[in-house]
């Protein structure tokens, strides 16, 4: 399908070789061939806080050129996910380090829908929801068809099989990603790289705040090492020290395409 948000617009997203805000999946495409998880079609990912199908996403070009499986969460489910990327398992909920909280969600939209602490204010209230948490455990073994039978998996559109091995997780939940992490099911499987919004990316002018030094300290504790990209803006890449190479440290940063909306 033609993709058009809206109206057709001069630029489409993927046409210049990147559907990610900052070259993310250019970065991770070189990483991925370095080590030989491609050209195959066996890779998986979890893009957690989606948002877009194809704008402004870290995982579209693995499901849409080389046919990777994986899954995609945005707690808003009018996204277009099951029409522009029918590969991708799509769930509806908010990432948590804790299952099946009733949470309000929403901000002044865009990118920073996120699980709102104070649902008092008034620009938030407008366009909040009530969304169900799930934890990383739970969202795999849902998707995986592993879950016990009183399992709460509403939201998940579909199975597949998940394998031990994932190669990419993107994460960009708005400030709860420590809060996440600190469930993370490290014995169930392995991570090659974790693209992580904290902020606080090398290039980034904003502070490494309590969620994002929380973060650090998990993926030090577990084995990764923050990868001194270039130009990294407000995301961080941890990989294990196993498949750390200089090269990997070069990426550009991006000129936005007229009409490409920022992404």
């Amino acid at each position: 399908a033609q993709y058009v948000p809206g109206c057709v617009p001069e630029y489409v997203p993927g046409e210049d070789g990147t559907y990610a805000q900052n070259y993310q999946d250019v970065w991770f495409e070189s990483l991925a061939h370095q080590n030989d998880w491609l050209p195959n079609a066996t890779g998986f990912y979890l893009d957690l806080g989606a948002f877009m199908p194809l704008e402004c996403s870290n995982s579209a070009k693995l499901d849409l050129m080389y046919s990777w499986d994986g899954i995609v969460v945005e707690p808003r489910a009018d996204m277009g996910f099951q029409e522009y990327r029918p590969r991708a398992v799509e769930v509806n909920r908010a990432m948590s380090g804790i299952s099946g909280r009733s949470v309000y969600m929403g901000g002044p939209g865009g990118q920073l829908f996120h699980i709102l602490k104070d649902t008092t204010d008034a620009a938030s209230k407008r366009s909040q929801q009530t969304v169900k948490t799930i934890n990383a455990r739970d969202l795999i073994s849902c998707v995986n068809s592993t879950a016990p039978p009183d399992a709460d998996c509403s939201g998940v559109h579909g199975t597949r099989f998940v394998p031990e091995f994932i190669n990419l997780v993107s994460m960009d939940i708005e400030g709860s990603e420590a809060d996440l992490l600190q469930t993370w099911p490290w014995d169930l499987v392995e991570v090659g790289v974790f693209i992580i919004e904290t902020g606080a990316g090398l290039s980034s002018k904003l502070a490494c705040n309590s969620n994002c030094k929380e973060v650090r300290r998990i993926m030090q504790e577990q084995g990764y090492i923050s990868v001194p990209v270039q130009n990294a803006g407000v995301d961080e890449y941890f990989v294990p020290m196993k498949y750390s190479y200089q090269s990997i440290m070069i990426k550009d940063w991006r000129v936005h395409p007229d009409d490409s909306h920022g992404c």
